[in-house]
């Protein structure tokens, strides 16, 4: 009989240790107003509660598969420029290799967007940017991983901006 108590004492605890676990986290994350962030937060859960179980691989157009081994084969032959010489034409950025084809679509990027909108929103983007590849060196899983492509990760920056690159855990690099 007091063995049956114990166990349900320690059930009881447990449950209670979760409950107050989720509690923490609902906390947590009603205070983040960083948007990078809660985006990082969503992909990190839900990765990890299985609702994703399709790789997004698979779910990307041809064409987007091309551009993104295109601009891998690019940075393995060591054909990149580093994120702060691409950041250095808007502001000062990050050190993070870019292929030739990412710096490419990042110059294309704030060029519309420079066409699009207003000086003070093109500088939040880069800023955010910026934020963001900070964000990424210390924490290079936080996106979600490819399941059929070895160290490929894709994930949103903001609403607008989807990021994929490869990480070599070896050499410590995200390109």
């Amino acid at each position: 009989m007091d063995d049956n108590r114990y166990f349900c004492i320690t059930l009881v605890q447990k449950v209670m240790d979760v409950i107050e676990l989720r509690t923490d986290l609902h906390s947590m994350i009603d205070k983040i107003t960083d948007r990078n962030v809660l985006n990082a937060a969503k992909t990190l859960l839900a990765g990890k509660s299985g609702s994703m179980s399709e790789d997004w691989w698979g779910t990307i157009s041809e064409d987007e598969r091309a551009e993104i081994e295109q601009g891998l084969a690019e940075a393995e032959r060591g054909e990149v420029s580093s994120h702060e010489e691409v950041m250095s034409k808007y502001k000062n950025g990050y050190k993070n290799p870019l292929s030739r084809l990412a710096e490419q679509g990042y110059a294309n990027i704030v060029k519309y967007l420079k066409e699009e909108w207003t000086n003070k929103e093109v500088e939040k983007f880069i800023r955010e940017t910026n934020h963001f590849f900070k964000l990424l060196m210390g924490n290079p899983y936080m996106l979600e991983p490819s399941k059929s492509q070895k160290n490929l990760y894709r994930g949103p920056i903001n609403r607008l901006t989807v990021l994929t690159y490869r990480y070599k855990p070896r050499k410590k690099e995200i390109f």
